[in-house]
């Protein structure tokens, strides 16, 4: 069971990374301006960071102008050490059609390859181990492992 959830996970993020891929391939691209940092967890997280913790994890808001029209994005993901910082120049990617569909130049293009053959590595490796377990736990026909009638000895003649 473990392995069919590793898989599904494998073909999950390796759909994501097609996507990805599929919208940086085909996005056009503008200049924006980081015009605040705002909290969000962190790439793997689920909750939102907290602005009052220590180091929050922080996201870039991002402005930026499409065809005269102003538009604001906040990545995805937060970094517990953010790079950037408000005022900063970022390459935003947007799709044509649609540019309110945006993304930061490089987001996510690291990390959904790397989950995808993770996962996908971990499942095979799983498999390999119930496999190997199983075989050793199947008694060899006839071996010492065997019970006795199936050896040609019959069980009251052997004890």
């Amino acid at each position: 069971m473990a392995a069919v959830y590793l898989v599904a996970m494998a073909a999950v993020f390796g759909l994501l990374s097609m996507q990805n891929a599929d919208f940086v391939r085909t996005a056009a691209q503008t200049e924006g301006t980081v015009v605040a940092l705002v909290t969000r967890a962190p790439l793997g997280g689920t909750r939102d960071s907290r602005a009052e913790a220590r180091s929050p994890s922080l996201a870039p808001k991002v402005s930026y102008v499409v065809d005269g029209r102003a538009y604001d994005y906040v990545a995805a993901h937060g970094r517990d050490r953010q790079r950037l910082r408000v005022g900063d120049t970022v390459t935003v990617l947007y799709a044509p059609g649609d540019p309110a569909t945006a993304r930061l130049s490089g987001e996510g293009q690291d990390s959904g390859p790397l989950l995808s053959i993770a996962f996908a590595l971990a499942a095979v490796l799983l498999v390999g181990v119930l496999v190997r377990l199983r075989r050793r736990r199947t008694p060899v026909r006839g071996g010492p492992d065997a019970p006795r009638e199936r050896r040609g000895v019959p069980a009251a003649v052997a004890d």
